[in-house]
Order: C-alpha cells, then structure tokens, then sequence
C-alpha cells in the first residue's frame, strides 16, 4: 500500500506492477487507519501464502 500522487489517495499497490522506486525526504503522516480501508479481495501478505 503506498500513498498515489496522481489520485492523491492512498492505493493498494501490486509489488509486481512497481517499476521504479525512489527514496524522497518527504514525511508521511496525518492519514487514518480508516483511509486504507479494507484489503482487495485478491491481496496476500507479502511475505507469501502460509503454508
């Protein structure tokens, strides 16, 4: 998950969909646990499937 400049909200973003990365001094802060909302249907932990 990762907050989006271009829709200015916060995204549910696939690690295999990031093309670049890149570090900024820019803080994040002042968003809400109730901003990220519930996971997409589809999403899994990053570390995997438990097996």
């Amino acid at each position: 998950m990762g907050w989006c400049r271009l829709r200015d909200a916060m995204r549910w973003i696939a690690l295999s969909r990031i093309e670049k990365a890149t570090v900024t001094r820019a803080a994040c802060s002042g968003h809400s646990v109730a901003e990220v909302g519930d996971p997409p249907p589809h999403a899994r932990p990053v570390h995997g499937e438990r097996s």
